[in-house]
């Protein structure tokens, strides 16, 4: 990334699918919040040696999943709140043909989420369900479901640890992240 390369041809090695993979991952950075003159320059990834570009196309995806999971978590805490946890979900997911339903605390109440509830009142930010549906094949085939939980980190509520264990903490909703990411994929990939 130093050498600015404009366009990086990857050979796949007899699997492009793992090439196009390790490649965009590779050369994924966060710096959503990086000043726009030090911003580094991401290569265009191109397919070198093979004609797979199904396989290849497949292993982008792949890849703009896991960025895209990376980049939820990577998001400072006070830029990933609930609220805007869901926002985000939306606009990624409403756009790949998923149907989102967004909960508010009204709706856990009427669940009765006693435990998630009493948790939340540590925060000035509301809690939200999200609830991700894809239908991707027939309606007989049974349904696969995904579980992942988002809590994003919140310091101003009370808390009981130090500086230094706190300092990955935003990595706690990596589970609604992943899950977010993993539909947006299938959906891409159909």
């Amino acid at each position: 990334q130093q050498l600015k390369p404009g366009k990086v041809c990857i050979e796949s090695f007899g699997h492009s699918e793992s090439a196009a993979e390790g490649a965009a991952l590779g050369v994924w950075i966060y710096q959503e919040l990086t000043n726009a003159r030090r911003k580094l320059e991401i290569p265009a990834l191109e397919l070198w040696d093979d004609c797979d570009f199904a396989g290849w196309h497949i292993g982008l995806e792949k890849a703009a999943a896991q960025n895209l999971a990376r980049s939820l978590m990577d998001t400072p805490a006070n830029m990933m709140t609930p609220t805007l946890f869901a926002q985000n979900s939306v606009d990624v997911l409403s756009k790949s043909g998923i149907n989102v339903e967004v909960k508010v605390q009204a709706w856990a109440e009427t669940q009765r989420m006693g435990a998630f509830l009493s948790v939340a009142k540590g925060s000035c930010e509301p809690p939200i369900f999200l609830e991700i549906s894809y239908y991707g094949t027939s309606y007989d085939e049974r349904p696969i479901v995904l579980v992942g939980s988002g809590i994003t980190f919140d310091s101003g509520g009370l808390c009981l640890k130090n500086a230094y264990d706190m300092l990955h903490m935003r990595g706690d909703m990596q589970g609604a992240a992943v899950i977010v990411a993993a539909c947006r994929a299938l959906a891409h990939l159909q």
